[in-house]
């Protein structure tokens, strides 16, 4: 989207990548986020026992739905549990009433066996009568017996039902809780993976942080696949302080040093000319650098980088919209002293004589 030596605004558009995979990865996520919060909603209503209210979209109108055919259910088995139990308490209810007259009936009937059994004794009532009397005394006893059978039948059913109701709550409320704990576990990964997948769709369209240069593009064509470490454009800020990385070479190296004062000399503007810039040696390399850094191979002559910062500039000549562009080569005169011309001379002479005519 932009070119090289092109000056851009903080939030322009440098590059924008393939946002094939980031962006269904992300659809993906957001449905999953979205589903998954509905769910986790719709659990922690029916954990506390609320009405879920849907929010307005389809994932949350799916869990309104399930909610509904839930608590329907829910509602029928509880009502059939409730019914369950009206009706054994019923049962209950006529078998303790039965008993009941049993009993009166059977008070009546002892009486009415002890006066057959009077008569029986002066002769004026039969044994037959007796033996009638005392058939339905049993009869009865037999009719309360069935009674009282009934009526602790229906109350052992009925514990039983109330225990079967309170153990499908207790379930039913454990199943929600489980439930409620596994969906909000997924929900919080889907979380974090969400935001690594908005993070990478974020830096699918690449802009400027600052306003800056486009110093350099690489070399790739749209559509290619970017190596890791791979150039794509490089950026200068416009308001960074530029430096000079320079190379001295082994045989100066004795001669400079960190400090020194530097007269700078644009090659595109003859210092003749337009004049000359100043700087200070900042910092050199610990180490020489004995091959091309890019074309990695050995060098004629070793050299020490070194870094030299633009102190000044003693300009002239120039449009009011100039102004320094990295990558500008430069030549560097470090000022290391002075000396006289005998001191120049004899540098140049002492090693002759010194070390001349010691061949063999």
């Amino acid at each position: 989207e932009v070119r090289a030596n092109q000056v851009v605004r903080a939030g322009d558009l440098i590059a924008r990548l393939d946002p094939t995979f980031t962006g269904a990865d992300l659809a993906s996520l957001e449905n999953q986020f979205a589903t998954l919060r509905a769910e986790v909603d719709r659990l922690e209503a029916e954990a506390s026992v609320q009405t879920y209210g849907a929010t307005g979209t389809p994932q949350a109108a799916l869990q309104a739905a399930i909610f509904g055919q839930r608590q329907a259910e829910r509602a029928f088995r509880l009502e059939n549990y409730g019914q369950r139990m009206s009706s054994l308490d019923e049962i209950r209810q006529r078998a303790d009433a039965e008993l009941r007259q049993l009993r009166d009936r059977q008070a009546i009937s002892g009486q009415i066996e002890m006066m057959r059994r009077e008569l029986e004794r002066v002769q004026v009532g039969s044994r037959l009568q007796s033996l009638l009397a005392a058939d339905a005394r049993l009869e009865i006893q037999g009719s309360m017996a069935t009674a009282e059978g009934q009526s602790r039948g229906a109350q052992r059913d009925q514990r039983a039902v109330a225990a079967e109701r309170e153990a499908y709550i207790t379930n039913y409320q454990a199943q929600v809780s489980q439930d409620l704990a596994d969906r909000r576990r997924a929900l919080s990964e889907v979380r974090e993976n969400l935001a690594k997948a908005q993070l990478r769709s974020s830096l699918v369209e690449m802009r400027a942080p600052v306003d800056s240069v486009v110093l350099e593009i690489g070399k790739s064509s749209i559509g290619a696949v970017l190596a890791p470490g791979e150039l794509l454009v490089s950026l200068v800020p416009l308001n960074a302080e530029l430096v000079i990385d320079g190379a001295v070479s082994t045989q100066d190296l004795g001669f400079v040093a960190a400090g020194d004062r530097v007269a700078i000399k644009f090659d595109s503007f003859p210092y003749a000319r337009f004049g000359l810039g100043h700087g200070t040696v900042l910092t050199i390399g610990g180490d020489a650098v004995r091959t091309d850094p890019e074309t990695r191979q050995p060098l004629r002559t070793p050299f020490f980088r070194t870094r030299i910062s633009i102190d000044s500039l003693a300009l002239r000549n120039l449009s009011a919209e100039f102004r320094l562009i990295p990558g500008m080569p430069v030549t560097s005169d470090i000022v290391v002293g002075n000396r006289t011309m005998l001191s120049y001379a004899a540098e140049w002479i002492l090693p002759r004589i010194q070390e001349g005519m010691r061949e063999p």
